[in-house]
């Protein structure tokens, strides 16, 4: 009886350590060739890259029968096996979720989140399923810890033979910078490969790129009459391109949304310039890009989100300030949550609320314990009505119900569709409020995104233009009040929103290179966008006309992967640009 209930723990244990090998094979192989059309290609690339990963557990478990070692070395070598597949497992768990791989930083940023994420997702029947699940597990770990059997010839066999195939099966990886290479890369390759955005300046190449004088923004600048208009700056969560009939034609999750659009002036080809949310803050509120430094170490509880961008000059809250605005920074969000709150009072905000504020006492606690949306309108169209007076504001207010996971705050079901209808019913009903009260005589709200929803690209998107264009495209309208409807085309982003805004309010109208102007009269695009991958993290895109130019950060290497026939004038604008910003970033860092 003992020996078939031990045969009986081997096949489960067998069971268990294959299965996420098939599952993330099976995942990226739909993934893969909806972009290339191979079949098998991306399923077999999981298994050889991955079978490192499985060649490493399995050598160590296979040492760690040797009847010489010392007892505790047997252990040691098994908890390490044990360790590195439980990161496996979660490695394919952010893939399938959030459409990115797992990082340390992210570790970092969002392991207090986890229960939570849990507890939304799978309920609270099922916690007690992971539960069980977890103490199956931590019973299968003691079991293989202390285990003291002695393998037998036949299981050397086994074991000699699965590791030559595993050894020789990963000689077979394709470790060309395929577009999707980072999704079959197994989580060491990944890890290793994006660690290159960490490579440090030498001192002399950074004394070089600072000194170099010839290196100019080309900012033009014009006197033009200021304008005193009340603007709200909607940034919703996770609003992209293909939840849109208007935008995108894919889904029509969005109909009061797409109204607004339809009788305003709305623009299909904007992008946001980077993967999070605190990306896009620091864009649209700084003008800056989200090129951060390269940083070994981490803080702000393992986030280096928005390091090096503490009390920005210039920044919109603080051109608002002088030029006579109240500036408000309103969320339902914890504001803790990435120093957020401490973030938006260095950049010079005279007002900032989160969901510690009182009104949300009474409602439901959702992602990073906000309230739904429903709440946080009722609570910026309290603050809209009590800033009716003389001096002008700048409201920029942050939602939060639209988050992965998809939640619909009305019925607590988990679905996307139903997540954004929700998001968008409340936006009309806010939207219809403003206007009854005459909001739009003096005032301009503004509705964007913030990112793509962190899911896999749909179909559809990347029929309509390519992989990176996609991920970084979001809906974004200026509404003056139902005006008559107008589409712009032309490629805008949202450090364009920032520089717009600041030019509105001061009176003095700047335009680079870097950044345009899309409330001017013509509006003037910027030549070159910028976007910060969230899949591959050690590149930076830039587009210019129709052309993608992927620039490789590493340190004094950083490059354009991709020169082909661009001018060496062009190469050098744009690899000195990062550059620049990088060295700048880690310098006010420190």
């Amino acid at each position: 009886m003992k020996i078939v209930s031990l045969r009986t723990v081997k096949y489960i244990c067998l069971i268990v350590f294959i299965y996420p090998l098939l599952v993330r094979s099976l995942y990226v192989e739909g993934r893969v060739f909806d972009h290339v059309f191979k079949r098998l290609y991306g399923g077999i690339q999981v298994l050889v890259h991955d079978s490192l990963i499985y060649f490493v557990m399995l050598l160590l478990f296979y040492i760690s029968f040797i009847k010489k070692l010392p007892r505790l070395l047997h252990i040691f070598l098994r908890i390490v096996a044990i360790i590195i597949f439980v990161i496996y497992v979660l490695d394919i768990l952010v893939l399938e979720t959030f459409n990115t791989r797992l990082t340390l930083v992210d570790c970092f940023k969002y392991i207090s989140y986890v229960p939570t994420f849990i507890q939304i997702v799978y309920g609270g029947v099922a916690l007690y399923f992971i539960l069980f699940i977890l103490i199956l597990f931590v019973g299968l770990t003691i079991f293989f810890l202390f285990q003291k059997h002695t393998l037998s010839h036949r299981t050397h066999g086994i074991f000699l033979l699965t590791l030559s195939i595993l050894a020789v099966s990963s000689c077979l990886r394709d470790d060309k910078g395929y577009a999707l290479s980072w999704m079959y890369r197994n989580v060491a390759e990944y890890n290793s490969v994006i660690e290159s955005q960490n490579s440090f300046y030498s001192e002399k190449f950074k004394r070089n790129i600072m000194a170099n004088k010839s290196y100019k923004e080309n900012e033009a600048c014009v006197k033009r009459k200021p304008q005193r208009k009340n603007i709200i700056i909607l940034m919703v969560e996770s609003l992209s391109s293909y939840q849109s009939n208007f935008f995108s034609g894919i889904n029509n999750w969005t109909p009061n949304m797409d109204a607004i659009a339809e009788n305003n002036l709305s623009f299909k080809n904007f992008y946001s310039n980077g993967f999070i949310t605190e990306d896009a803050e620091l864009a649209i509120l700084t003008g800056k890009f989200p090129i951060y430094g390269p940083f070994k170490q981490t803080r702000n509880k393992g986030s280096n989100f928005f390091r090096g961008y503490y009390g920005v000059p210039n920044s919109l809250p603080q051109v608002g300030r002088m030029n006579g605005y109240t500036t408000e920074f309103i969320t339902s969000a914890d504001l803790n949550f990435s120093d957020t709150g401490n973030w938006a009072k260095s950049i010079g905000f005279d007002y900032i609320e989160g969901h510690e504020y009182q009104y949300y006492n009474n409602w439901k606690r959702y992602h990073f314990q906000a309230a739904p949306d429903e709440a946080l309108y009722h609570r910026v169209f309290d603050r809209v009505v009590k800033n009716q007076s003389d001096k002008p504001y700048i409201l920029f207010v942050k939602t939060v119900s639209s988050h992965n996971p998809y939640i619909n705050p009305e019925n607590d079901k988990y679905s996307e569709s139903e997540t954004f209808r929700y998001v968008d019913k409340q936006l009309g009903l806010f939207y219809k409020k403003l206007s009854q009260i005459g909001f739009f005589k003096e005032g301009i709200l503004i509705i964007l995104g913030d990112h793509h929803a962190m899911v896999p690209l749909k179909r559809e998107e990347k029929k309509q233009t390519e992989v990176t264009r996609a991920l970084a495209r979001i809906p974004f309208i200026i509404s003056y009040g139902d005006q008559g409807g107008v589409v712009e085309n032309r490629p805008f982003q949202q450090v364009d929103l920032c520089n717009s805004l600041k030019n509105l309010i001061s009176g003095e109208q700047c335009t680079s290179i870097w950044a345009g102007d899309l409330l001017c009269i013509p509006r003037l695009p910027a030549q070159y966008i910028v976007y910060r991958h969230g899949d591959q993290r050690d590149i930076i895109s830039v587009f210019c006309n129709n052309r993608e130019i992927s620039v490789k950060l590493d340190g004094d290497k950083t490059r354009i992967l991709n020169p082909g026939d661009l001018d060496d004038s062009i190469v050098k604008l744009i690899v000195n640009k990062i550059n620049r910003e990088r060295i700048l970033n880690q310098k006010k860092a420190n």
